[in-house]
């Protein structure tokens, strides 16, 4: 009943405030009668006379009776949500008879965009600590080069959180002209709607969320991780294609686990892969589109050859490590500030997920040494001030867009009964489509417990010009 009234009120108020000083100018960017301006934001919003960003801001406009703005943020973080919004202009056709839909160039891509050496400058190796001083030293190397980046950078790494992204988009509300606003936020972009959604709450008039993270507590990783463990395990057993098929799955991993720390594989640059590095690497294969290569790679690892291990787990370490890629994790606390964080999130995580565990320390490993202090740590949002949401998912992120959705009453998951990452703006899932068009324009959540069917080939990209690849966001 308060999502009904929320959009009824939205629905029989004025959709704009009155006009601003300085009109925003609006020009034709693209197909489908997209437009584009820019907003001006600080770089800190808590010392707005100390330099500025300018940000592209993209329109698609309503087809039918306009009722209003409904804004985009997309995830990544750092995915470019001009381009997806482009992209993505069949399946926004059904919003779009009511709706303009908006979105904007975020501070996670101007940030993820610098182009100074140093803030492309990777650590070596992420390590599991084995001492308190094992921790000093690699936070130290760590803060080492983010000191460097914010040097050379002007600054914006330390300003590239989600609260102050939640700021922004509200700047790009009020260039609209609108009192509220309603939000599909996917993924990281979750995050920053968990911001926005405890900053501004008489300001959403509805809140859709694909696929996200649970910022209103510290993160685990570690129970969705076992869960897809499982799965994979079963679909092992059951596919004579697996090449660890016929095998006890869990018996093989922890073996080689075991292997790994006692006798650790040779790496990159003469590091050496101990189990930690096979559980952090282990986090990117074990979704389901890569079963089949995750099995190949314990199986040539078992043989002597983790080769696979080592490429995939150089890569995230040596992306994440980049202080442009790290600044919004770390911003919005993520990171381990000393040893004894370290020692109880391994422990919390090794009970959620006995066969990962030590993976769901790496992100936080690799914000120890962040020089600032998080601006976006993880809170609570004032629930009983927000508008019934909607939450949507698979089983690769149910758990914590549920839990996030369930911090607001009345709130509502669908649940997608199979694999699958960000389903309404990727175009994935038609069911997906069909409840979000139905909560926007008619005030509808569907019933507690409402499942989408798994999405087949055929179904894939139906409405979407593009599907949306897996982006880089933690997982809940």
């Amino acid at each position: 009943m308060r999502l009904v009234a929320a959009l009824t009120a939205l629905t029989l108020t004025p959709a704009t405030a009155p006009a601003q000083a300085d009109a925003p100018r609006w020009q034709p960017c693209g197909p489908d009668g997209q437009v584009c301006t820019t907003v001006r934001v600080p770089v800190d919003w808590a010392r707005p006379g100390q330099g500025a960003l300018t940000l592209r801001v993209a329109r698609l406009p309503a087809t039918g009776e306009r009722r209003g703005s409904v804004l985009y943020l997309p995830g990544g973080p750092g995915k470019d949500g001009i381009q997806q919004l482009e992209e993505a202009r069949a399946v926004l056709a059904g919003l779009r008879r009511g709706f303009d839909v908006v979105t904007f160039e975020t501070r996670y891509q101007k940030t993820m965009a610098l182009p100074q050496p140093s803030c492309a400058a990777s650590a070596p190796l992420l390590t599991e600590p084995r001492d308190r001083a094992d921790f000093a030293r690699q936070a130290a190397a760590l803060k080492q080069l983010a000191v460097k980046c914010a040097a050379d950078g002007g600054g914006l790494i330390a300003h590239a959180d989600s609260a102050s992204a939640a700021r922004d988009a509200d700047a790009v509300r009020r260039l609209l002209g609108e009192r509220r606003v309603g939000i599909t936020a996917e993924s990281y972009g979750g995050i920053t709607a968990t911001a926005y959604a405890r900053l501004f709450p008489g300001r959403v008039s509805a809140l859709h969320l694909d696929s996200t993270v649970d910022l209103t507590r510290p993160v685990r990783f570690g129970t969705a991780a076992e869960e897809m463990f499982d799965r994979f395990a079963a679909w092992c057993a059951a596919n004579p294609s697996c090449r660890l098929h016929g095998q006890d799955v869990r018996a093989v991993w922890r073996e080689l686990i075991t292997r790994a720390d006692a006798d650790p594989f040779p790496g990159p640059g003469g590091a050496r892969l101990t189990g930690f590095h096979l559980q952090m690497a282990a986090t990117g294969f074990v979704v389901p589109g890569n079963w089949p290569a995750f099995a190949e790679a314990v199986a040539k690892a078992r043989d002597g050859d983790a080769s696979d291990f080592a490429m995939q787990s150089a890569g995230l370490s040596g992306m994440a490590s980049q202080p442009k890629n790290r600044a919004a994790w770390c911003g919005d606390g993520f990171g381990l500030r000393t040893y004894r964080d370290y020692l109880r999130t391994r422990e919390e995580s090794l009970a959620d997920s006995p066969s990962f565990g030590r993976a769901g320390t790496w992100l936080g490993l690799i914000c120890s040494g962040w020089p600032y202090r998080p601006p976006n740590p993880p809170r609570p949002i004032p629930g009983d001030r927000l508008p019934a949401a909607l939450g949507t998912a698979s089983w690769t992120d149910y758990q914590a867009t549920s839990s996030l959705a369930g911090r607001i009453p009345g709130s509502v998951t669908v649940r997608q009964d199979g694999p699958g990452h960000v389903l309404y703006v990727s175009g994935a899932s038609p069911c997906v489509a069909r409840h979000v068009e139905n909560y926007f324009l008619r005030g509808e959540l569907p019933a507690a417990g409402t499942l989408c069917p798994a999405v087949t080939a055929g179904d894939r990209g139906r409405g979407a010009a593009t599907p949306q690849p897996r982006d880089g966001s933690p997982r809940g």
